[in-house]
């Protein structure tokens, strides 16, 4: 058996999230494993969980600019980490802005991507099986995926992004700056989580690494945070809290007070009204091995005119070639939803 890194974006909106559903709910994974098994590359009576493992769930409507999978196959043809024609390609670090707490994972360094040519791509042959919605970036050459690598369990931290809102106003931008901030550090999360029954007694602390709230070029307010690993609507139910405290619903110091609760002191999620999954995004993942992924220039060309016609993704034509973010210098600029 043959395991085989994928990096994968998709938009959320045609899916019903990420995970396998079963055979006629439309989901990434259904896709996915439906794409490589009339390639001929899956084991005989194999099942989309035991050939699929990610990085994370995403619900229906949340998108992903590059999530990681480890795919256990019979087979993966074509690429080799020594073919001719490698680029170089130049990346953007971008775990130095990982400052603000001393667990900060330093062992995560961003990882060039080999642009190859080849006439043969199993990247290019994959994305023609798969809809609109989703495309894989790239893949590692057969035995780039690292020994006993889990995609999931090997991830030091996760980066989202959700938009808040378009023109907003400055004081309220600046009240969301406020509570992001107080984000920071080690909290437990119950007050901002979907409890879940068979959770109970499970520890809801989670490392906040970065917690922003910016403007970009396109006038969104949005807010972006990573962390070591996050509950489920854990992220919706921040955002939720930055908006009740930048329409002056919430003080923003009831926001601080909610997190780390006592015993007795559990809020009443409710009051907080989980805002939309369609504006989250799950940008990438870090990791602290090298990670090889490969693609072809002809996979390369189509994927480009592919996000052109689909500025769904927020790729602008650009290809995310890694789950560190490695931005090729020929194509820095600022993403776009």
């Amino acid at each position: 058996m043959t395991h085989v890194l994928l990096l994968v974006a998709y938009t959320g909106r045609e899916t019903a999230g990420n995970a396998y559903q079963g055979p006629t709910v439309a989901t990434v994974e259904r896709y996915l494993y439906e794409a490589l098994e009339r390639l001929g590359l899956l084991p005989s009576e194999t099942t989309p969980n035991e050939t699929l493992e990610r990085t994370g769930r995403t619900d229906a409507g949340v998108g992903a600019r590059a999530m990681l999978y480890l795919a256990r196959l019979r087979r993966w043809p074509g690429l080799s980490e020594d073919s001719a024609g490698e680029v170089n390609v130049e990346i953007e670090p971008t775990m130095s802005h990982l400052v603000t707490h001393p667990d900060t994972p330093w062992g995560c360094t961003p990882e060039s991507v080999a642009v190859l040519s080849a006439s043969s791509c199993p990247v290019f042959t994959l994305n023609r099986f798969l809809p609109s919605c989703l495309r894989v970036l790239g893949a590692s050459p057969v035995g780039g995926a690292p020994t006993g690598f889990s995609p999931r369990h090997d991830c030091v931290a996760r980066h989202y992004r959700y938009v808040l809102g378009l023109h907003c106003d400055a004081s309220a931008v600046a009240r969301a700056k406020d509570v992001a901030h107080r984000f920071l550090g080690s909290h437990d999360w119950t007050n901002f989580c979907r409890l879940e029954q068979d959770q109970q007694g499970v520890s809801r602390i989670r490392q906040i690494y970065t917690a922003t709230v910016t403007i970009d070029d396109a006038q969104r307010c949005v807010f972006e945070v990573v962390g070591s690993a996050f509950l489920y609507h854990q992220i919706r139910y921040m955002a939720s809290a930055l908006l009740h405290v930048m329409e002056g619903h919430v003080d923003p110091d009831l926001i601080a007070e909610r997190l780390n609760p006592g015993i007795d002191a559990e809020l009443d999620t409710s009051n907080f009204k989980l805002v939309p999954a369609y504006l989250l995004t799950y940008c990438h993942g870090y990791y602290r091995q090298k990670l090889p992924l490969v693609i072809s220039l002809a996979a390369e060309r189509e994927l480009g005119l592919h996000f052109l016609r689909y500025p769904e993704f927020g790729l602008n034509g650009r290809v995310q070639t890694t789950p560190d973010l490695a931005i090729p210098s020929r194509r820095r600029q600022a993403l776009k939803q």
